[in-house]
């Protein structure tokens, strides 16, 4: 396995990416307490949040780790620090 140093390590644990509808506003705290209730397991609940416009895809509409892993990297997307 190669380490690109974006691996969840670097940020403390999954990442929430929240794509939010116009007009509509969330916290981090909010969006945590929220999963709560749904995720049985406490590490599987993001330690952090970032909001974006969009989600990155692929050509065929899955979800882009590799091309979120590359935002983090040249800063577009930046992780809050604990």
């Amino acid at each position: 396995m190669a380490d690109d140093g974006l691996s969840s390590a670097a940020w403390g644990g999954p990442l929430g990416c929240v794509v939010l509808k116009p007009d509509h506003k969330v916290t981090e705290d909010a969006r945590k307490e929220f999963l709560r209730d749904k995720v049985k397991a406490s590490w599987g609940i993001p330690d952090h949040f970032v909001f974006l416009e969009q989600l990155p895809k692929t050509s065929v509409g899955k979800f882009s780790q590799k091309e979120l892993r590359e935002l983090v990297a040249s800063g577009k997307i930046r992780i809050p620090e604990n």
